[in-house]
């Protein structure tokens, strides 16, 4: 763990850590293998794009199967590590889906052209052969993309924040802030502190409901929770209702500004 010049803690971001946990936790999960188990019989019994023409049914299900679990799991962590970086925190939704497909596309396509090279002898220079199903892959991951990206989203924005229902009932009121620490997030209500294994990003798209704004790699405040914004050099910090002061990093000076909360800078009061 760093530490900012004010003494603030916060964590190294590595999105391969991330992207690490995540795929553990995905290797863990019975359902997603009752999917993959799933997919790997249907395609097998079906023979899509000519497999069932070339290969017996045993070689069909063995086939489809390292393609179904290799491309599930690599062309996910390839998705992962490009899609939390800060840069692509700020691109809007149909864009990230949109770099999600090109990206887990053409990951999953390297693999089935290696795959098919070993297991049938397909060259993967040959242009036109690998045009196409790169291609097909990038349609293919854009569609699941956005699938998975619009079932995910909250059915009753204007209820309360989905992260709240990862708490105790106890710990639930008005949220004040989330804070990275290590692999965990620090969830902050009128209620208490709780600890959630998860990332920041993921946490911040659970507050659906609650207006609020990332101030740090490390920070999301709830902005009806900040009592007092200041600046701090090049930075600024804010209190909150419950006393605790929070650094705001300058890459996020704007978006306070913007929303009322901080003073510009040279104004009276500033």
């Amino acid at each position: 763990m760093n530490f900012v010049s004010d003494g603030v803690p916060v964590v190294n971001d590595i999105p391969i850590k991330f992207a690490l946990r995540e795929m553990t936790a995905l290797m863990r999960s019975k359902k997603v293998w009752a999917g993959l188990g799933a997919a790997t019989v249907i395609l097998g019994l079906s023979g899509p794009f000519d497999t069932i023409d070339v290969m017996p049914l045993l070689e069909r299900l063995t086939y489809w199967g390292l393609i179904v679990v290799t491309t599930f799991f690599s062309g996910g962590m390839v998705a992962d590590l490009v899609l939390s970086t800060r840069a692509m925190k700020r691109v809007n939704k149909p864009i990230r889906i949109a770099i999600a497909g090109l990206v887990i596309g053409i990951a999953v396509t390297l693999i089935v052209l290696a795959l098919n090279w070993i297991s049938m002898g397909l060259s993967p220079f040959v242009a036109h052969y690998a045009f196409y199903l790169m291609l097909n892959c990038i349609v293919i991951a854009t569609v699941i993309a956005a699938a998975m990206t619009w079932a995910q989203a909250p059915s009753d924005p204007a209820g309360p924040a989905p992260i709240l229902q990862r708490l105790d009932l106890e710990k639930r009121g008005p949220l004040l802030s989330l804070t990275q620490r290590d692999h965990y997030v620090e969830v902050t209500t009128t209620a208490g502190e709780s600890l959630i294994l998860m990332r920041l990003s993921d946490a911040i798209a659970e507050t659906t409901g609650t207006d609020g704004m990332q101030i740090h790699r490390s920070h999301w405040i709830a902005t009806h929770a900040v009592t007092v914004a200041r600046r701090d050099g090049a930075r600024a910090v804010v209190t909150l209702q419950d006393g605790r002061e929070l650094p705001v990093s300058r890459t996020y000076l704007k978006d306070l500004t913007a929303a009322g909360l901080l003073p510009k800078k040279g104004s009276q009061n500033g």
